[in-house]
């Protein structure tokens, strides 16, 4: 893998912006595996990219992730702490990829370019997932039409690919300190790491943007001093 450098994070971010989450996430493996194409990454099953997503977090902006949450039983706010390693352990223990049967229809894991240009629909999108990771039929005959499925047999394919590839939809244990209530919640590394560089971005050109009044420097004289200095150069100017 390859990390980015600020100035490369900052073009990365800028492209990002109007981009649904599944076109971020290939936007920045792309930039940090670039030995892989965009076919390749498009093909990655959704717990390896979620894997290497957490691992670019790391080289980013270290193991510690600081999340808050709303419980589901009484709304209160609740921050917990979460160790990246205990993420990539997880995927260490996934083990290999296997098909899912159902009938005479045969599913692959879920990949990252499966989840490129779903409809908003969640009834219409979950069809559509389940048609393009259709694979052939076990014994080589012709495969019953996915768009043929009953909603509880696409429920039960769906259970099934997500006990394939745990890691695609990974969940945390969560428990509130006023109720008492524990949960299981979705953790999304797309979104979480977005989230975080569109902070570190905006708090990256407030300093460029305060450094360039007092200094007269361009964003390129900004980056290329290093967070450390830039920091102490903020100090000094009184901002």
């Amino acid at each position: 893998m390859v990390t980015p450098d600020e100035s490369e994070l900052l073009a990365l971010w800028e492209c990002g912006l109007d981009l649904p989450a599944p076109q971020r996430a290939l936007l920045l493996l792309a930039a940090t595996c670039p030995q892989a194409s965009v076919d390749e990454l498009k093909a990655l099953r959704l717990g390896r990219s979620n894997e290497l997503l957490v691992r670019l977090r790391v080289r980013l902006f270290g193991t510690r992730m600081n999340l808050i949450a709303a419980c589901p039983q009484c709304s209160a706010q609740l921050e917990a702490g979460l160790d990246a390693n205990d993420l990539l352990a997880a995927s260490a223990r996934a083990g290999e990829d296997h098909a899912v049967v159902h009938g005479s229809l045969t599913f692959r894991p879920l990949a990252l370019g499966d989840l490129i240009g779903l409809p908003g629909d969640p009834g219409q999108a979950q069809r559509l997932l389940l048609a393009r990771c259709r694979d052939s039929a076990p014994d080589g005959g012709a495969d019953a039409d996915v768009a043929a499925l009953a909603a509880s047999e696409m429920e039960t394919v769906a259970r099934a690919l997500a006990a394939a590839d745990p890691q695609a939809d990974p969940s945390i244990e969560l428990k509130c300190s006023g109720c008492a209530h524990a949960w299981n919640a979705a953790f999304d590394i797309g979104a979480f790491l977005w989230r975080e560089l569109d902070a570190w971005a905006r708090r990256i050109l407030r300093e460029v943007h305060a450094l360039a009044r007092a200094y007269a420097w361009s964003e390129r004289d900004a980056l290329a001093v290093g967070p450390t200095r830039r920091q102490i150069y903020l100090q000094l100017s009184g901002i």
